[in-house]
This record gives C-alpha cells, sequence and structure tokens, in this order.
C-alpha cells in the first residue's frame, strides 16, 4: 500500500487520537530485502494460525526510536498504558545499546498482565 499517515481514533489513543501522524516512509532498501518480506509474510502466517484460516491482512508498520539520556528518561507511551486497537500487534526490537531498564508489559482489555519482561 501506498505510504499515509498513521491515524488512531481518540477512544483507542486519548493523547494522539484524531491526529494524522506523519512519519517518514520506510526507506525503499529495507522495503524491498528479502528479510522484510519474508517477516511479513511470516507475521501473516501466524495470523492466519491464530485466525483458524487464512486472510488478507493490512499490516501497518511504523517504527519508533525510543531516545533518552542522563538528564531524561525516555516514554515510548507518554499517554499512559498504550491501546492500539488492532487485532494482533508484535513488537521488535532492533538493536539495544547501553540500556538500563525498560520493561515491556502486555496487558488484556481488563488490565491483566498477559507479558511483562525486558525485551533483548
Amino acid at each position: 500500500l501506498p505510504h499515509t499517515p498513521y491515524e488512531q481514533p481518540k477512544n483507542i489513543n486519548t493523547l494522539n487520537g484524531g491526529v494524522a501522524r506523519q512519519f517518514p516512509p520506510l526507506e525503499q532498501g529495507f522495503v524491498d530485502h528479502p528479510f522484510f518480506s519474508a517477516l511479513l509474510a511470516g507475521m501473516a502466517g501466524i495470523f492466519d494460525e491464530a485466525q483458524g484460516q487464512r486472510c488478507r491482512w493490512n499490516i501497518r508498520l511504523h517504527p519508533y526510536r525510543i531516545v533518552t539520556n542522563d538528564y531524561e528518561q525516555g516514554k515510548p507511551t507518554p499517554e499512559g498504558r498504550h491501546r492500539d486497537g488492532v487485532d494482533y500487534i508484535i513488537m521488535m526490537l532492533v538493536r539495544r545499546v547501553g540500556i538500563t531498564g525498560g520493561i515491556t508489559r502486555v496487558s488484556s482489555p481488563d488490565n491483566t498482565t498477559l507479558f511483562e519482561g525486558m525485551l533483548a
């Protein structure tokens, strides 16, 4: 699909909902790389298996870079507990350098913790 702004409804994201956020397009070399195509196909296969049937998926990808330093704590979800409003989500850590802390928590809508750990 063509590059478009990323937008969520206000009831899903109270801080940035209703705002068409502009992220730079993915680099063409990344998009064209065989690993990227295999990654997307693999994710679609996992989603198909979870659904119990083959589906046509709209996968929205936006890489985030969380930058922090000695004076400021990086806050990937400034709105608090983050909700995407999608059926499935994958978080992938590409590089972790000079980092301490950083616990990731995935919760159900009733706030039951489904996963808690440090991506490494």
